[in-house]
């Protein structure tokens, strides 16, 4: 009896054993098929639209294209120089002094050409004509004084005040030995050219000779002719910068604006020359927006191409998607800058799987 009973209690033991380990084994293969997309419903992230001022600033590379500053000549002084006066930046017109030779003053001249040939009572041409009208602009002739081509008595006395005043006491003498007058000497004059000359280096020094005629005593600035904006650095490869009217270039917090093509206009170049050393070729600014912009700040996976415009999603206050048109204006940091037609408060970042074909009709 006892045995039979063993025998029954190890059957229903090996069958209670059996039986969750069935059951676990169907719960197992139940589910083994993957989960299909279909079968989630997904839902649309929506993400707060934040408002802020844009003024798309980056970071450019300026190249500069020069011209090199003219020269002014030497018409004719000799000696030793005692004096240097032009000093670089400085702007020589008609009248300024330049410096000295053997203590005898040079004055600038601006005109249309040099003096070629000392000048005296008598002599007559277009160089006597171009004296008699430096010899008014100084005051040595009077103001009301008819220019004729010919070096009057009236000339030869303003000739003998402006010697007097550089400290020369040149003269010229006939073939018999007889005294004619003062003598204008065109060293005593260097010509800077036909407008006023901005001084970019003096090549003179005191206690060496002066240059000889047509030797270089001063170069002038050199000129800016080209402002060209790149992207990237000296480290990177760069390319032209392609901007539009309402930026700026920004150079020691100095903003220059730029003309309508988005390029450094004639004037923009003058004040470029202002702010950096002549010769320069390149260096590191910005350039931004003059007046800065309101946008909205977006993630990129909500900006919608459509064919003909872009748009954003949204969520209406009746809970249905609509869509707003914008204009895409920059990116920062995994962050687009876009103008909205009109006002939203949020947007919606997976519009393509919340929106069956999302388009910007």
């Amino acid at each position: 009896m006892t045995r039979r009973l063993s025998r029954v209690a190890i059957a229903a033991a090996v069958v209670g054993l059996a039986g969750p380990s069935l059951a676990l084994a169907w719960l197992l293969t139940f589910h083994h098929r993957p989960v299909l997309e279909g079968d989630v419903v997904p839902e649309p992230i929506v993400v707060p639209a934040a408002s802020m001022a844009f003024l798309d600033e980056k970071r450019v590379q300026v190249r500069l294209t020069w011209t090199e500053g003219r020269f002014a000549r030497s018409t004719g002084a000799s000696g030793l120089t005692t004096a240097v006066t032009a000093t670089p930046g400085q702007t020589l017109r008609t009248g300024d002094l330049v410096g000295s030779v053997d203590g005898v003053d040079v004055l600038a001249l601006v005109g249309p050409a040099p003096f070629h040939r000392p000048l005296a009572l008598g002599d007559k041409g277009a160089d006597v004509e171009l004296l008699e009208g430096l010899l008014m602009l100084l005051g040595y002739l009077d103001a009301d004084h008819v220019v004729s081509g010919k070096a009057s008595r009236s000339v030869s006395a303003a000739i003998g005040k402006l010697n007097t005043a550089a400290g020369s006491d040149r003269v010229r003498v006939s073939p018999r030995g007889g005294v004619v007058g003062p003598e204008f000497d065109p060293g005593l004059v260097l010509w800077v050219g036909e407008t006023p000359f901005d001084v970019g280096a003096v090549l003179i020094e005191v206690g060496a000779l002066w240059p000889g005629r047509g030797g270089a005593v001063l170069q002038g600035l050199s000129t800016l002719d080209a402002v060209t904006l790149a992207t990237g650095d000296d480290a990177n490869p760069t390319s032209d910068l392609q901007l539009t009217a309402g930026y700026v270039l920004v150079i020691d917090e100095t903003a220059i604006p730029l003309d309508q093509e988005g390029a450094i206009s004639r004037e923009g170049r003058a004040r470029v020359q202002e702010l950096v050393d002549s010769g320069k070729t390149e260096f590191i600014a910005s350039v931004r927006l003059e007046t800065p912009i309101n946008v909205v700040k977006v993630p990129p996976s909500a900006v919608v191409e459509g064919v003909e415009r872009t748009c954003l999603y949204s969520t209406a206050a009746d809970g249905s998607i609509e869509q707003t048109p914008i204009e895409l204006v920059g990116s920062s940091y995994g962050t687009a800058m876009v103008v909205t037609s009109g006002a939203i408060q949020d947007v919606i970042a997976n519009p393509g799987d919340v929106v069956e074909d999302p388009s910007c009709d």
